[in-house]
């Protein structure tokens, strides 16, 4: 039974620092693209489709216009979910897009009348 927890453990450590090493590339790669990430997704589709071997085709449909991976290659659905990840660390998780919740509830407050903020002082 030690034996199995000991292998967890270690299990667990080699994870947390392969993680730790994920998220400083993405902070990497947050500093070298653009800002938005429909800008971004264009940048990275050529290298992700590189990397699963699969190919990058015209968009059909809702896509018509846009590059878009080839749905019959056999990487698609771990390029698909690969690209999906690595936007969403970049750009859900950048300082543009985290919310100061001490600074938005003190716009709250400023913009509350007296009699709002004394109701507000009570309830806490």
């Amino acid at each position: 039974m030690q034996a199995n927890v000991n292998k967890a453990l270690t299990a667990v450590r080699n994870a947390q620092a392969q993680h730790a090493i994920y998220l400083a590339e993405v902070a990497k790669l947050r500093k070298g693209l653009p800002r938005s990430a429909d800008k971004g997704r264009i940048v990275l589709l050529p290298m992700v489709a590189k990397f699963y071997a699969t190919a990058v085709v015209a968009g059909a449909g809702k896509a018509t216009g846009q590059m878009v991976l080839d749905s019959d290659s056999a990487g698609y659905e771990a390029a698909r979910k690969a690209l999906q990840r690595l936007l969403a660390d970049i750009y859900q998780l950048s300082s543009k897009t985290e919310i100061d919740l001490v600074a938005q509830a003190l716009r709250i407050i400023g913009k509350m009348t007296a009699a709002q903020r004394r109701k507000l002082l009570a309830a806490i």
